[in-house]
């Protein structure tokens, strides 16, 4: 399986839309902000078996940012918000991602096994 390391460049979401998201107009939690947009960013990527902006993927949902699909871009900033506000893991917020997950639907790539595992091979 192709491990997929997302780099804020390449986000869907910039960090001032999503503090604008979360309603947040200090800056000293930008760092952790951040550090969710690539965790929820990550995931979605993984989900999906392809990268959302172009990085080296060719099958990348889109070459630029500006043309990630909106349900992309909802899933990252409902998954930071979830993250963002339910710091500590209990039974009851575990999982939480779930409820949201049909956005990506659209957009996972299934049957990518051959390809993976021949550019995986070439590295």
């Amino acid at each position: 399986m192709k491990s997929y390391i997302p780099s804020i460049d390449y986000a869907p979401v910039t960090l001032a839309e999503t503090k604008l998201f979360l309603r947040v107009d200090h800056e000293f939690e930008d760092s952790v902000i951040t550090a969710l947009i690539l965790s929820v960013t990550g995931y979605a990527e993984q989900v999906l078996n392809r990268e959302i902006v172009y990085r080296s993927d060719s099958e990348a949902v889109s070459t630029v940012y500006g043309g990630v699909p909106a349900s992309i871009k909802n899933f990252v900033l409902m998954g930071v918000a979830d993250l963002f506000r339910n710091r500590e893991p209990t039974e009851r917020n575990l999982g939480q991602l779930k409820y949201f997950h049909h956005l990506l639907d659209a957009f996972v790539l299934y049957d990518r096994t051959d390809e993976l595992a021949s550019s995986e091979e070439s590295e």
